[in-house]
């Protein structure tokens, strides 16, 4: 009586589990199955990372090229940002897809919201200095896709990858509305009850997110990225490669995918949120096998939930990942808190405390969660891809520590007891 998830598992081609739990629409009483449409959120990034590639193939366009070819109303800097910046979020681009101008009425395109960004005068970092996640550069991205092919991004979408895969229940949203048969309604939880989201200002907004897809459909995706039907092996791989910043250091990101490792093995992987809406997919190469989730339940945490899936399935060839022993003493300098670069991360206050032997972080951004320690100074957080490295200064006192995340890195100086 609740709206739920929809899962699906794959091994080596064949479907383990397909399955639906819950309601897509609770005013109908209507149950999620494996042909139910969801908002898939930023996972729509590897779709639109697999236009790009496909156009480069075919000639239509470079990963090297400038943002100023495609788009020359942008300030001088758009010279030194390349497609491939963009797909691999080390542009340096402002994000202007932000709260602050969410306001109900308000429902600006994609085009419109370009104007905004060519707006900005300065960027917030060198491109290929930082990783630092960018909804608007996908948003870019899709309407290259659009000057390169002569079509809307839409339309280039489903002549050639959703026709060719038979993927017809899945489709891009934008200010044509079109509507997904089958669509589950996303739902938020109040005053103990689910209601419905009402749309908001960046609905028509695609690139970043914007795709609806069901399991049925996503299966045909997983089974097409093992081979060529869309690209070349040398061009797919490095959609699966971690991009690498100018210094050398990974990003742990390639062409919308992140890459890891998860208890020992190789993963590549993409969640997204929006409205309620949740989605994952994991795919684990060396296994060939995957997980795919989606819900309309804002309260389902998508990617733990993934991956406690791929535990079950997997679990014979995962192991624990190893922790280093550390000398209490040094464990306890770390304790304290740390307040993050306001210019990065405004009112981010990161607490360490010391709980029987172990190192425990709580933060905005995630509940009280353990370290794992690989080294004296750097300590994995419990279940996620996150790190953190602790800093000390010149006579040797811990002053701050350095915290890696998807969305960046975010640096975060020790207060005084």
């Amino acid at each position: 009586n609740a709206p739920g998830v929809a899962v699906m598992v794959i091994r080596g081609g064949q479907v383990l589990h397909n399955k639906g739990y819950g309601l897509a629409r609770l005013d109908k009483n209507e149950a999620i199955g494996t042909n139910t449409a969801f908002e898939i959120g930023s996972t729509a990034k590897q779709f639109t990372a697999m236009a790009v590639m496909m156009l480069a193939e075919r000639g239509k366009l470079g990963l090297d090229d400038t943002l100023a070819k495609f788009f020359p109303e942008f300030p001088a800097h758009a010279k030194t940002i390349t497609v491939r910046h963009l797909l691999t979020h080390t542009s340096g681009l402002v994000d202007v897809i932000n709260f602050s101008w969410f306001k109900k009425g308000y429902e600006p395109t994609s085009k419109e919201v370009m104007k905004m960004l060519a707006r900005e005068q300065a960027l917030r970092f060198a491109p290929g200095d930082k990783f630092e996640y960018n909804n608007a550069g996908y948003m870019l991205l899709a309407l290259i896709v659009e000057k390169a092919s002569g079509q809307s991004f839409a339309r280039f979408m489903k002549e050639n990858i959703f026709q060719p895969l038979s993927m017809n229940s899945t489709l891009v949203f934008d200010e044509s509305r079109p509507r997904p048969a089958r669509m589950a309604t996303s739902y938020y939880f109040e005053a103990n009850t689910f209601k419905p989201f009402d749309l908001t200002s960046d609905v028509f907004i695609y690139g970043a997110k914007g795709i609806f897809s069901t399991l049925d459909d996503l299966f045909k995706w997983d089974q097409a990225l093992e081979t060529e039907k869309l690209v070349k092996a040398p061009m797919l791989k490095q959609a699966f490669t971690s991009a690498k910043l100018n210094n050398g250091m990974e990003t742990q990101y390639g062409f919308g995918w992140y890459t890891g490792k998860e208890n020992g093995l190789d993963v590549i992987e993409h969640g997204g949120g929006y409205l309620g809406y949740r989605a994952t997919i994991r795919r684990y190469p060396g296994q060939r096998a995957t997980v795919v989730l989606l819900s309309n339940n804002a309260t389902i945490k998508a990617t733990p939930l993934a991956r406690k899936i791929a535990q079950i399935y997997l679990a014979d060839e995962m192991k624990a990942p190893a922790g280093a022993k550390v000398d209490l003493s040094i464990l306890k300098e770390y304790v304290g808190k740390y307040e993050g670069d306001p210019n990065v991360m405004p009112n981010l206050m990161i607490d360490i405390t010391l709980e029987d032997g172990e190192l425990y972080i709580t933060s905005p951004i995630k509940p009280k969660t353990r370290l794992l320690a690989q080294s004296n100074t750097l300590f994995v957080i419990a279940e996620t891809a996150s790190n953190v490295t602790f800093n000390r200064d010149e006579k040797g006192g811990v002053n701050g520590l350095t915290l890696t995340t998807r969305r960046g890195t975010i640096g975060a100086r020790k207060l005084s007891q």
